[in-house]
């Protein structure tokens, strides 16, 4: 509406105007024209007069003078009213204004209120691609709120009856599925274009569809009975040796061609055949000296090498024990001697013993094949004595013996052989003098024991003595 203003000039200007009419009509009523008509005239020809003459008078809402206007928004109009809905002219508070043409039930008019049309009022507006418009009531089975007509059907973008989604489309891999089901394993339906290959309505593995809706195959990790896998890790399956599952699910055995040595497996040559380099169970790469007895191939024995004369003969044959004379330039004739075996050097000692009548006392050394005399000096000659190899020193140690003198001499001297020379490490204290003793050396307390003995050929002894 128009703010209409009152300045004193103006209210002073209609106090006039009010006095000159009522001069004028007192004047009229003296005259002798009595007609109405004549005063209605009059009265229209000063309105018409007065509109526009910046002053608002008689039947006036607005007067602007020059600014009154039919085509400018929110002004007075030409014929001094406000602005109004259906003027023609879209003022500040309108959002259109066609005039005459303004209707409730044209379809696409501006209505009658100057606001455009819109789903809710009643009329079906096709330009906003209205299909129906049932107004502000509660929809019905048939229009909806975006004033459309339901078709109920999946890919409408509404959610229907016996829709759990609906995106407006039927393409698969959105999330809503082509049927109106969302898209996820373990809904009972096959999503292909998610990726599924099987849904069984569960996410349960082994039941012939995986959790993730995908059919079982070996290497997906899950032991499917169904497919008779034995096992099966998934990326970890592998054919390297001592892998715990094949890449076929099946378990590592002998016979499958990967030498497991993991599972104790000699040789795997894929199959279970003799003869062929390899035995059914994997344990003998069918050669002598393996460590295993081939009985198919006639071995009744396998120590792990070949050598001859250790019990098994280097064609793995049994061989019984024996004695097997050997030469090699053996010392001089004698008994009563003693002998140990250095395990440092890998030498059998030899020391002393009696020849006829006489004690002997050299020192011979044999090395497998020959005799070696390795001293000239050392312990006297004597026989009776004993002699025991001491690991822990790496020494042969000798104790005692005796003299063939008139009377014998029985001896208690100890000696030590480092391989090169006899050393004197004790005479005095220790065990009584005597011969035909015997010693021994006891690795798990690192000593040389001795025990017996006699003494004067009539004084058997039973003392025993350690040496450390």
């Amino acid at each position: 509406m128009i703010k209409r203003e009152y300045s004193s000039t103006t209210v002073t200007h209609a106090f006039r105007i009010l006095l000159a009419g009522l001069f004028t009509f007192s004047l009229s009523a003296c005259s002798d024209d009595d007609s109405g008509q004549n005063d209605n005239a009059n009265e229209n020809a000063n309105a018409s007069a007065l509109c526009g003459n910046g002053q608002i008078e008689g039947a006036e809402e607005c007067d602007n003078g020059t600014e009154n206007s039919d085509t400018r928004p929110d002004a007075c109009r030409t014929d001094c009213t406000d602005p109004r809905c259906g003027d023609g002219v879209i003022d500040t508070d309108e959002d259109c204004d066609d005039g005459p043409a303004n209707s409730d039930a044209v379809p696409d008019a501006c209505r009658t209120t100057c606001v455009p049309p819109s789903c809710g009022d009643h009329v079906v507006d096709v330009q906003l691609g209205e299909s129906c418009d049932n107004g502000p009531d509660v929809p019905t089975d048939l229009c909806d709120p975006d004033c459309e007509v339901i078709i109920e059907y999946c890919g409408n973008g509404r959610l229907d009856a016996t829709e759990l989604c609906d995106d407006g489309n039927n393409t698969g891999g959105d999330g809503c599925g082509p049927t109106c089901l969302f898209e996820e394993c373990g809904n009972g339906f096959l999503d292909l274009a998610a990726g599924e290959q099987c849904d069984d309505g569960n996410l349960i593995d082994g039941d012939g569809c995986q959790s993730t809706c995908l059919l079982p195959v070996c290497g997906d990790g899950v032991r499917d009975a169904s497919l008779l896998e034995a096992c099966d890790l998934g990326p970890a399956n592998s054919d390297e040796p001592d892998a715990a599952c094949r890449t076929n699910c099946t378990l590592p055995r002998c016979g499958d061609g990967i030498h497991d040595p993991g599972l104790g497996e000699v040789c795997d040559d894929g199959n279970l055949l003799l003869n062929d380099g390899c035995t059914p169970d994997c344990q003998s790469d069918e050669t002598c000296g393996n460590g295993y007895i081939d009985g198919h191939r006639g071995e009744t024995c396998d120590d792990g090498n070949l050598l001859s004369g250790d019990g098994c003969s280097s064609r793995c044959q049994s061989e019984l024990p024996r004695w097997t004379k050997v030469s090699g330039g053996a010392p001089a004739n004698r008994l009563h001697h003693a002998m140990a075996y250095d395990v440092s050097r890998d030498r059998i000692v030899l020391f002393g013993g009696i020849a006829g009548t006489d004690p002997i006392g050299d020192t011979w050394e044999w090395n497998g094949m020959t005799w070696a005399r390795v001293a000239t000096s050392g312990p006297s000659a004597r026989i009776g004595h004993a002699m025991a190899y001491d690991a822990a020193r790496e020494r042969v140690v000798l104790f005692g013996g005796r003299v063939e003198d008139s009377p014998p001499l029985i001896l208690k001297d100890t000696w030590e052989w480092n391989g090169r020379d006899w050393t004197l490490v004790g005479s005095s204290g220790g065990p009584e003098p005597r011969s035909g003793h015997a010693m021994a050396y006891d690795a798990a307390r690192r000593r040389v024991v001795m025990f017996g003995g006699v003494q004067d050929f009539t004084a058997t002894l039973h003392d025993t003595w350690e040496w450390d």
